[in-house]
């Protein structure tokens, strides 16, 4: 048996006429690239992060999917011929540990510490939200605030008096 016929085999395909599927995409193409993206992380390269968040949130789904929706009946149906056919059902696919994985390496890589290593901004606030990086703010005694905020390599400031 050849290398490309096993892999077939594993994709579930019936031969090189039905095409190429994803899960031949995934089982031909996946370990290579995953391999390359576990290098890149070694040296803190964003997609690299990225791919591994996908691949993450793909496993999470595909299981759910299976756990969802339950076994597969069985089933008995006769070719032209009059061979009589049984396809035995498969047991539900529970998965639970893997989602549980899953969820935790998404948490560690959503975390703040893991963020700032990849370059990923941790800010919060409104600096977060109207994607500025140089802006401040301040006081004047107990009754006057200020916002200032870099515009064309200028502070501009707001005086707010309460």
């Amino acid at each position: 048996m050849s290398f490309l016929t096993v892999l077939m085999m594993m994709a579930g395909s019936y031969g090189t006429s039905a095409g190429l599927t994803i899960e031949a995409l995934c089982i031909i193409a996946g370990p290579p690239f995953t391999l390359v993206a576990g290098i890149a992380l070694l040296f803190h390269k964003p997609w690299a992060r990225l791919y591994l968040m996908a691949l993450l949130f793909a496993v999470i789904a595909f299981n759910g999917y299976r756990i969802i929706s339950g076994s597969s009946p069985s089933s008995t149906h006769s070719s032209a011929d009059g061979v009589v056919n049984t396809r035995f059902g498969s047991p539900a696919q529970y998965s639970v540990p893997v989602i549980a994985v899953c969820i935790g390496l998404l948490l560690l890589l959503f975390s703040r510490g893991i963020r700032s290593e990849f370059g990923i901004s941790t800010r919060t606030g409104l600096a977060a939200l109207c994607g500025s990086k140089k802006w401040r703010v301040g006081h004047h005694g107990r009754d006057t605030m200020y916002h200032e905020e870099e515009i064309g390599g200028e502070w501009q400031r707001i005086d707010i008096s309460g």
